[in-house]
């Protein structure tokens, strides 16, 4: 991929056109995401109800985890936005490192709690006893290799921030491959594999985010991209570009914790209504996720449009493409909430529940259908001002 894909002209006349250049890769980047573990719920569901709670409680528990800490970075990728629109790229570079750098970190330090205390935070979220040892496994192995998932999503967000988000997307579609590959492998004890269950899902998810964090390092030093960053970044910590990241990515870290611990206490609660509901609930979790690809991949380019109209000194380019933005979110999301009035017992049985699990999954995926129009406004909005370094009004708001 040229370099020069990656340059936007920032011009009103093509305002439509760099909202689908940015965000059409990060949504199907993050249906690809989604369908890590959309596939992991469909495969593990053949081993029954037990292995889909296991797995779907566990699952959430690493994603609810691993999203607080790689929001830690999330300024990382405004702050790069502003330096590519200001023509300031080996400021950018260095930003970039150091979003690196502090992802390793925080994976070396938080993996360790996976290893010892899966057990322990299943059966805090009242899981049965069953349920937390058949997820204690997967749990483990997936937290175990955490410092790849997080090395993943801060090269990521350092491309999307300087305009690319074909490489992310690519390398998305290689994870899931591989992912459902192993998934099929590990679980069922395919030719010469072992046949590990509910384990064999963790062990399928780790090998494939070891393998996308190694592609997209791959692409950031091989020089072949707006911000190429070289061994010599990554050598020494840069203060200075380490304080603007904490300072736009602290709020955003808080308002995370507070979304994320909201859903982990509901998470929680529904546990507590036993093995079905907490089935039911995951597989209209999965479903309802499709849902958020549209206004998530929108609020990442409006992020980048607004960081990059903002560095080049354009504040009317930039609540522009905040408002055009939210317009296509709102019929996107608007769309699925359709579907999921018309459809939820079809898209239900694709995960083949049990007839108690079903209908209570039904009712789930229609309610969800309720919140997407301002669910869309929420996203969009949110994320222009991130894109604007205002990271405390979302987190206040949230």
């Amino acid at each position: 991929i040229s370099i020069s894909m990656h340059l936007l002209d920032l011009t009103e006349k093509n305002i439509n056109k760099n909202i689908f250049k940015l965000c059409l890769p990060v949504a199907i980047e993050n249906i690809l995401h989604m369908s890590v573990f959309i596939s992991d719920t469909i495969m593990v569901g053949r081993l029954g109800t037990d292995a889909i709670a296991a797995v779907g409680l566990a699952g959430t528990l690493f994603f609810i985890i691993s999203m607080i800490f790689s929001s830690l970075n999330a300024g990382s990728a405004s702050i790069v936005a502003r330096y590519i629109g200001a023509k300031e790229k080996d400021r950018a570079r260095i930003v970039g490192a150091q979003a690196i750098i502090m992802s390793l970190i925080m994976g070396i330090t938080v993996t360790p709690f996976f290893i010892c205390f899966a057990n322990t935070m299943l059966l805090l979220m009242s899981a049965e006893p069953k349920i937390a040892d058949l997820g204690t496994g997967y749990l483990q192995i997936v937290g175990g290799f955490l410092v790849f998932r997080l090395i993943m999503l801060a090269c990521s967000g350092i491309l999307r921030g300087a305009g690319d988000t074909r490489t992310p997307m690519k390398v998305t579609l290689v994870v899931n491959c591989i992912n459902i590959l192993f998934n099929w492998l590990l679980i069922f004890g395919i030719g010469p594999f072992p046949k590990l269950g509910a384990s064999g899902v963790g062990w399928a998810t780790a090998i494939a985010y070891s393998i996308g964090s190694s592609l997209l390092l791959t692409k950031l030093f091989a020089g072949k991209c707006v911000v190429h960053i070289q061994i010599h970044h990554l050598t020494r910590i840069h203060i200075e570009s380490l304080q603007k990241i904490l300072r736009i990515s602290v709020p955003v870290a808080i308002d995370a914790f507070l979304t994320q611990m909201g859903f982990l206490f509901f998470t929680k609660i529904v546990t507590l209504l036993g093995t079905v509901p907490l089935a039911a609930h995951q597989i209209a979790v999965r479903i309802e996720s499709i849902s958020f690809m549209p206004g998530y991949a929108l609020a990442v380019s409006t992020a980048t449009l607004v960081g990059q109209s903002l560095g080049a000194k354009n504040i009317d380019l930039a609540l522009l493409s905040m408002r055009r933005s939210c317009y296509f979110a709102l019929g996107l999301m608007g769309f699925f909430a359709l579907i999921f009035l018309i459809f939820p017992e079809q898209m239900a049985m694709i995960f083949r529940p049990e007839s108690r699990v079903l209908s209570l999954a039904v009712a789930c995926i229609m309610v969800a259908a309720l919140e997407q129009p301002a669910l869309a406004i929420y996203m969009v909005y949110a994320g222009g001002l991130r894109g604007a370094g205002d990271t405390i009004s979302p987190m206040i708001i949230t």
